[in-house]
């Protein structure tokens, strides 16, 4: 946030307060104090701990990047939460103020080759143990256009404002489960699905202003998609659809650890296939 913060106070906002628990905003002071700008304090630490020490009590404005990799469980999703209750004026806003998640399938064989089936000949081991563990993580990596070879599926869409619930134990925050479907562009196999989240930047006063921040699967990205390799690949026609559920669930949000649960079918186009699956996903 050091740079956005910058950009807010040379843009004449009256106080501008810049926090976070890193050495960036050391050395983000001494830029601002290089480049003349005054309004604007520094923090370093804990929202918690550091908001009594701010020149002002409410905020018109509060940026903060709190979406998670799968919209729940991040750190700074708690922090934002915590700021909006108690740092928002009555007409502030967050930005931004919502985020979507979108799905889409990705057909790698090499990949799984490498890193799943790798495990049953290793200099002459077989290593069950290992594959298995393999099998239940989420991988977070850039993925090749070339490997898309489905729709994009926009699955869950979160408001930032109704995020917490009156009922903390049904509260969104907690998880969702959401359906999703897609088409297979091309004559394919499925091995991998992937997410990737976008911000929403929402201007009540003048809807011409909205926009949003994504990612472009395949492209050059600010964040890095996510997938989980299916227990069982699925064959698609062209124009076929894959179909299934989304289930995503926060084990312990001290730890960051989030269970993601996946079903997935073809039509039977090529062949009937269901396949479901369990995969940790753990944020740091």
């Amino acid at each position: 946030m050091g740079l956005i913060s910058l950009m807010a106070a040379r843009s004449l906002a009256s106080v501008v307060v810049a926090i976070d628990h890193s050495a960036i905003v050391d050395a983000a002071r001494v830029v601002a104090e290089q480049n003349g700008l005054q309004n604007i304090s520094f923090f370093r630490g804990s929202l918690r701990e550091m908001m009594d020490k701010f020149p002002v009590k409410k905020f018109d404005v509060i940026l903060c990047e709190w979406m998670g990799t799968f919209l729940v469980n991040d750190p700074l999703l708690e922090d934002a939460l915590f700021a909006q209750e108690n740092l928002l004026a009555e007409d502030g806003v967050m930005c931004p103020d919502g985020s979507s998640i979108h799905i889409v399938g990705v057909s790698d064989y090499s990949f799984h080759l490498n890193t799943v089936e790798y495990w049953s000949n290793v200099y002459g081991f077989t290593m069950e143990p290992m594959k298995q563990l393999v099998r239940k993580e989420v991988e977070t990596c850039a993925i090749p256009s070339s490997n898309i070879v489905t729709s994009t599926c926009l699955a869950h869409t979160v408001d930032i404002k109704r995020f917490r619930g009156a009922d903390e134990k049904d509260s969104e925050e907690n998880g969702f489960a959401v359906p999703f479907k897609m088409k297979a562009t091309c004559n394919t196999t499925v091995n991998y699905l992937t997410f990737f989240v976008d911000a929403t930047f929402t201007n009540r006063h003048d809807p011409g202003a909205n926009f949003v921040i994504g990612i472009r699967p395949g492209g050059s990205n600010a964040w890095t998609e996510t997938s989980v390799g299916l227990l069982d690949p699925l064959p698609l026609n062209c124009g076929e659809t894959l179909s299934g559920e989304l289930r995503v669930r926060v084990l312990d949000k001290k730890r960051g650890t989030t269970l993601v649960e996946v079903k997935a079918q073809t039509d039977g186009g090529v062949v009937a296939q269901k396949t479901t699956g369990s995969y940790v996903y753990q944020s740091f």
